[in-house]
């Protein structure tokens, strides 16, 4: 009885410190501000300082804000700390974002999570961990320069969404948010900064680097436009600058040949750029009054008499027989397109100019000869019952203006647009439709033509001044003058030291430095890259820039940037070929020329441009590489939400002399990157998330399907078989894929081994696979280096032999700088990691680039396993499963029985009674060589099939 009786006193004074326990938790995470009075330029310590301002906050989700930041009377010139308990409910892999302009760093349990350091605009950063369940410390700081300022830190749970972090995670013990600050001083303040500056106008935002970039004069787009309909969209858009200012503007759609629309404006930006994520989410609109427009997929010209669209879908070019874009040329701040209507060749240009406080906008048209009419669609009116009009539609000599001008007119509740065709053959007429179109319809031409179509928007009443700026026009020009190359634009010639890096053991990474602050405010995201004979290197950022680096040696002391090429639509590849740069962009694949060999490229010439674009953010068109024939491969990403073209999610080819496109391979998510080996092996990674439990490496095999449903590819149903990619990465390893390379001749013993590159991660693992019974398979252990910024395009050096890497940050990536272009050198001394990775029937061998001592190596005690599978489901990625039980969460340990060395010392053998297929298998190791260097390494990989003898 006695015995019950403490038994239930110590049931009941541990059930009460429990409870005295949960009591000690409160809501909320305790936030502190310290006003720092100058502009801060990185983190700031505030253990010892005396806060501002002191108070609970429920979350960290403060938007963007111009003054005073969510009620604390600061705005510029501050720093933040928020800590606290962070409770998991279930244990799993946790991936945390922070969002904020200028920098923030989250810590949990001590370690640095997400690092979004720097001054910047609002941007994204990233990172994850496994978390028990239970209480767990965590810690945001936070700095703010001037301009706006926000800070949102979010969450995405095992097999949740990503949103910001919920109250009802967050909590402070009872007591610590008692920190006393200066209260009576800060209940004194006004409000922004200080008493003394509460009154002072608020500092303009800042600007995204993206928005603050320099162009040149046009940009390559999906533009949105309200105009002449709500969802006028242009999926290969030209925006071409116009006017004095250079701040109105035309877009050319390079699919249809139409002018999608017209506009003006004068408050300092040309257009209106996308937001999310750094300017890559979301699509740009034009940023003013539109003036005219041409409705969203109707062509610009006809096909005789045929305005139907023939295409099954408003995506992809018109059939080429039809019309097709050849390319642009620049000359100055001039743009000239070229293209072919029905075979006849056609130049166009375009300029924007007030005359009597009315603007005009002219097309001028060079047409060599056609040997069938020609009809162009000129501008269209929302159809609206009784709201639409034909004033006008005159042919022959108008006594309004010169011989051979032409007017139509569309009103609109007294506001008309008007157009007059200026130089015209004879036998001109205009077409004005029920539907609200209005055609040009020209006649067959025999000798080379040039015209004019001036248009404006305007009040009818001054309707005489437009007539009147359509008399005084002068001739249409002969636009053949620019197309031999123009003046230089971007003369600069900017110079870097690089950083060469210490021998890491058989390897160096060096850093080609790149120049982030030039005077175009060019955003150095870089992307694409590779070389030339002479060994000078073309790379390109995701902004649209091709960059030519010059100097590149063994010191890296002097490396020289011209900028090349500018305007392309989110050049994500590049490829030389002959010494002719070749860019992938969403739109198509541009090959430049320079064609006054002043250093600049002038002709943007469209080498293919079948690939379909939508408005979807995450249809990027990455990387671009050639087989021994000379064929172009590159990848398309999916639209994640719904149906896609037929593109989505795919890997292309195109031949070598761009005149056709086929799919390779479908099933991909977001491949950010491939790659292309020596025997023609074609390789990607792919990103977690829907559908994509975990980021793979695909040896990608023609006709497969790669696992992401799309509903527009036949054989992409959820119950289709998924080929099996080399290995599963974790997301603590690769939570973003880059592209893949093999390494060159001069890698020593790893020379023709594959690599890949974590773009998420900023890291680079050396690859192992095989194939049993036609099943490919293998692994990765990470090389010894952490890059500047989400490495995922590589190249080999065509004079030293080595591994040039390049990448940026845009979307989410652990990266700190903008982009960056680095050298991965193979020294010659001795390096200490697997060679080759081969799965037995008895269990695993390993071979090491060097010998190891004997007794450390098979030591049972240096080595460990474990394993799960994963789950392929519309969720976003996979929890880990035990393949014990695949209903049960987590992994199962693998018995290591044995460990056996070769007689060369190189072999370990790992007797795994047990062994069978596993989505990962986590190998730790922590031996060492023959030397007594310590190797201590992960090596992560697949096992897609076992051998039978």
């Amino acid at each position: 009885m006695q015995r019950a009786a403490l038994l239930l006193i110590a049931i009941i004074a541990a059930f009460s410190s429990a409870v005295r326990a949960e009591d000690e938790l409160v809501p909320g995470l305790v936030g502190e501000y310290l006003d720092l009075g100058s502009p801060p330029s990185d983190f700031v310590d505030l253990t010892g300082k005396k806060p501002t301002y002191v108070r609970v906050d429920k979350q960290v989700n403060f938007p963007l804000v111009a003054g005073d930041f969510h009620g604390i009377k600061m705005s510029d010139n501050f720093a933040a700390r928020w800590t606290g308990i962070l409770k998991i409910e279930t244990a799993g892999n946790y991936h945390f974002m922070t969002e904020s302009d200028d920098g923030t760093r989250l810590f949990i349990n001590g370690k640095k999570i997400v690092d979004n350091g720097g001054i910047h605009a609002m941007q994204e950063a990233n990172g994850s961990v496994d978390l028990k369940a239970g209480n767990h410390e965590i810690k945001l700081e936070y700095f703010e320069g001037g301009g706006e300022a926000g800070c949102i830190l979010s969450w995405q749970p095992p097999k949740g969404k990503q949103e910001p972090i919920p109250d009802k995670v967050l909590f402070h013990k009872k007591g610590a948010g008692n920190i006393e600050y200066d209260k009576a001083a800060w209940e004194k303040r006004v409000g922004g900064k200080s008493d003394k500056v509460a009154s002072a106008p608020k500092p303009p935002p800042k600007p995204g680097k993206f928005e603050a970039m320099e162009f040149g004069p046009y940009q390559t787009g999906t533009l949105m436009a309200q105009y002449p309909h709500k969802n006028n969209s242009t999926h290969k858009g030209l925006a071409i600058k116009l006017g004095a200012d250079k701040l109105s503007g035309i877009c050319f759609d390079t699919d249809v040949m139409r002018v999608s629309v017209g506009w003006t404006n004068s408050d300092g930006k040309f257009i209106k750029m996308a937001k999310g994520r750094d300017g890559l989410e979301g699509q740009p609109s034009i940023n003013g009054a539109p003036a005219f427009g041409t409705k969203h997929g109707n062509p610009g010209w006809a096909k005789g008499s045929e305005w139907k669209d023939p295409r099954a879908r408003p995506f992809g070019p018109l059939p080429a027989d039809w019309a097709k874009y050849k390319g642009l040329y620049l000359h100055g701040d001039k743009v000239v397109v070229s293209y072919t209507v029905q075979g006849a060749n056609v130049l166009e240009g375009f300029e924007m100019n007030p005359k009597d406080n009315i603007n005009v906008f002219s097309r001028t048209l060079n047409i060599d000869k056609s040997s069938a009419p020609l009809a162009m669609l000129v501008f269209e009116k929302e159809k609206t019952t009784g709201a639409v009009a034909a004033l006008g539609a005159t042919s022959g000599t108008d006594k309004s203006g010169p011989a051979g001008t032409h007017f139509a007119y569309l009103d609109d509740a007294g506001t008309t647009v008007a157009a007059a065709a200026v130089g015209a053959p004879e036998g001109t007429t205009w077409e004005v439709t029920a539907e609200g179109s209005v055609h040009l319809k020209l006649p067959a031409i025999s000798a080379p033509t040039k015209l004019q179509v001036l248009i404006a928007s305007c009040p009818s009443a001054d309707l005489p001044k437009f007539a009147s700026a359509v008399k005084s026009a002068a001739p249409a020009a002969d636009l053949t003058a620019l197309t031999k190359g123009g003046p230089g634009r971007w003369k600069e010639v900017l110079t870097t030291q690089g950083v060469v890096g210490e021998d890491m053991g058989g390897w160096a990474m060096d850093v080609l430095t790149v120049p982030y602050d030039n005077p175009y405010n060019s955003y150095m995201r870089m992307t694409g890259v590779d070389f030339f004979k002479d060994g000078r290197a073309a790379i390109a950022n995701i902004d649209g820039d091709v960059w030519i680096v010059s100097g590149i040696d063994a010191k890296l002391e002097k490396l020289e940037w011209k900028r090349y090429a500018t305007g392309l639509f989110q050049a994500l590849g590049l490829k030389i070929v002959d010494d002719v740069i070749y860019v992938t962009g969403r739109d198509q694949i541009t090959r430049l020329h320079d064609l006054n060999n002043d250093g600049e490229a002038d002709f943007y010439e469209n080498f293919n441009n079948d690939c379909m674009v939508q408005v979807s953010y995450h249809e990027f068109a990455h990387d671009l590489h050639t087989d021994k024939d000379g064929n172009f491969y590159y990848m398309k990403g999916s639209d994640l939400g719904h149906q896609g073209t037929i593109h989505s999610g795919t890997m292309l080819k195109v031949s070598k002399d761009g005149s056709k496109t086929e799919i390779v391979a479908v099933g991909f998510r977001a491949p950010n990157g491939m790659g292309l080996g020596p025997n023609g092996e074609l390789t990607t990674g792919d990103n977690q998330g829907t559908w994509t439990p975990s980021c793979p490496i695909n040896l990608v095999r023609p006709g497969k399907f790669y696992g992401h449903v799309q509903n527009l590819h036949e054989n992409a149903k959820k119950e289709s078989p998924r080929d099996n990619p080399i290995c599963w990465l974790p997301m603590s390893a690769d939570n973003s894929s880059g592209g893949q390379i093999w390494a060159g001749p001069k890698a020593g013993p790893f020379a023709g081994h594959l690599f890949h590159m974590s773009y998420g991660k900023c890291l680079f693992y050396h690859v192992m696979y095989e194939t049993v019974d036609g099943e490919v398979q293998g692994g990765v252990t990470k090389m010894p280096f952490t890059f500047p910024s989400g490495i995922m395009r590589g190249r080999v050096h065509p004079i030293d032999g080595q591994m040039y890497l390049s990448g940026m940050k845009g979307w989410q990536t652990s990266a700190g700088k903008d982009g960056c272009f680095c050298r991965v050198r193979y020294t010659g001394t001795q390096a200490y990691m697997p060679m080759e990775f081969h799965v037995k029937k008895t269990g695993i061998d390993i071979t090491f680039s060097c010998a190891l001592d004997p007794a450390s190596a098979t030591d049972l005690q240096n080595w460990g396993a474990e394993c799960c599978n994963l789950k392929r489901t519309s969720g976003y990625g996979s929890d880990d499963y035990k393949p014990s039980d695949e209903k049960k969460k987590g992994r199962d340990p693998v018995t290591i029985k044995s460990v056996k060395l070769s007689a060369d010392g190189k072999t370990v053998s790992l007797e795994i009674p047990e062994i069978k297929p596993v989505h990962q298998q986590f190998i730790k190791y922590k031996i060492k060589a023959a030397d007594g260097k310590e190797i201590v390494q992960d090596l992560l990989h697949t096992i897609n099939k076992v051998p039978q003898n």
